[in-house]
């Protein structure tokens, strides 16, 4: 059976009104990739307005930003990786 996008769609709705069976629901988990990333982001973005200055070097705020963009790097891979679990049952 192909699952195409009009399958996901579908399916999508019945999940957001939770009326889809538990099986449906697979693809509903969340990475907690996510919220490190989010924080981390955030975290840079601060330390990059309260840090500027021509005075000191910005190690801390690029040293924050790649850990930030490791942890989304590490979001996506984590998220595609429950999404093909769950379509090949695995999960």
């Amino acid at each position: 059976m192909n699952v195409t996008r009009d399958v996901i769609r579908d399916l999508w709705a019945l999940c957001e009104a939770s009326e889809a069976s538990d099986d449906s629901r697979r693809l509903a988990r969340r990475s907690p990739f996510r919220i490190l990333a989010l924080g981390l982001t955030g975290l840079a973005i601060a330390r990059l307005v309260e840090a500027t200055t021509f005075t000191k070097s910005p190690v801390e705020v690029v040293a924050l930003a790649i850990a930030a963009a490791v942890c989304w790097i590490a979001y996506g891979w984590h998220t595609r990786w429950l999404q093909q679990r769950a379509v090949l049952g695995q999960g």
